[in-house]
């Protein structure tokens, strides 16, 4: 992963508790900055609110750390054609 690539929480990071906020409130975000010199690579995370969940979102600004396996890349969803 690098920076600028759209993820989401895969199964592990959604399954922790200290994951609770970009679960609740969001559904996708970018990867907006890197930390290689950590044993394993940490990415901070810009987290984008539902549509749902947009007003509470305003007054909380999701920009989190994260480990790699807590991640996915984040997919688009299919379209009815």
């Amino acid at each position: 992963m690098k920076i600028g690539d759209l993820v989401a929480l895969s199964a592990k990071g959604k399954s922790q508790d200290q994951n609770w906020r970009p679960n609740y409130y969001s559904s996708f975000g970018i990867i907006v900055d890197t930390d290689p010199t950590s044993g394993s690579l940490l990415f901070t995370v810009q987290w984008f609110p539902r549509k749902d969940r947009n007003r509470t979102f305003d007054k909380v600004h999701l920009k989190l750390g994260h480990w790699r396996y807590e991640l996915k890349h984040h997919k688009k969803p299919k379209t009815r054609s």
